[in-house]
């Protein structure tokens, strides 16, 4: 399988802590250079709201997904490059391709969130196994997607007015029949940040330590306050679903 690390070029620390993790799994990567939000005309994306680095992170991700779509193969795996790898990924790897088929994605990590999953599942390998999806996940630490789900995000995203994980794991993205979105369930990819510091780097978010200037607070408060709609919306849609138990809430944990 195709394996396509995110990776700026400021941050060879970064790169040599996940060549370090894949060499020790026997798996190898082709390195996609990041686009930094600061570094190009962000004019085209005025309209969007969103900061330099989130348009730099949304641009990075269609790289990938478009290198996924000229390569010929049939799925990729997407990882960034601040995140901890499970010992139980190489053997997930081998079983997950013949699982992604179609336009589905299968989303690998864990935000440690509590989420919503349909109770049938399927088990891919010894000790991950595969629920659809049915409610918001943010993150994009690690996922696989099969071509044709890649050229599908690709033609929605000649705009964008989200970050990326919202555009892909968001309420809307969920929801959607196309492309179907699995989670792994335990996640076998986890942002390092959720863990202790890698000697001694922290890996917090490179948006955030790296964007210019402070966020207003008049933007802060209604962000916090969709955040909290959001919440509570996604609760009152899955209070009869509860009832039924046709469902599972969870927070996946990672393996």
């Amino acid at each position: 399988m195709l394996i396509f690390l995110i990776n700026l070029d400021r941050s060879p620390d970064r790169l040599a802590f996940m060549t370090a993790q894949l060499d020790a799994l026997g798996l190898q990567a082709e390195r996609l250079a990041a686009v930094e939000g600061n570094a190009i005309d962000l004019a085209p994306f005025a309209a969007s709201g969103l900061r330099p680095g989130e348009v730099g992170c949304f641009l990075s991700h269609r790289e990938a997904w478009r290198s996924l779509v000229s390569s010929g193969d049939a799925v990729a795996l997407v990882l960034e490059d601040d995140v901890r790898l499970s010992e139980h990924l190489p053997g997930f790897l081998k079983e997950a391709a013949s699982h992604c088929r179609g336009d589905d994605i299968l989303k690998l990590d864990t935000s440690g969130r509590s989420i919503e999953v349909e109770a049938a599942s399927g088990v891919v390998a010894e000790t991950v196994r595969l629920a659809r999806l049915c409610s918001e996940h943010t993150g994009t630490a690690g996922y696989i997607i099969s071509a044709e789900a890649a050229a599908t995000l690709l033609a929605r995203s000649v705009t964008f007015s989200e970050p990326v994980d919202l555009f892909m794991f968001g309420k809307d993205a969920v929801a959607s029949s196309s492309p179907r979105i699995f989670q792994a369930i335990p996640a076998v990819v986890a942002q390092e940040k959720r863990f202790q510091a890698v000697q001694g780097t922290a890996m917090g978010s490179v948006i955030r330590r790296h964007e210019t200037g402070k966020t207003s607070v008049l933007i802060k408060i209604p962000k916090e306050l969709r955040r909290w709609v959001r919440k509570l919306g996604r609760f009152a849609a899955s209070v009869p679903r509860r009832v039924r138990g046709t469902h599972h809430y969870l927070r996946v944990p990672f393996a």
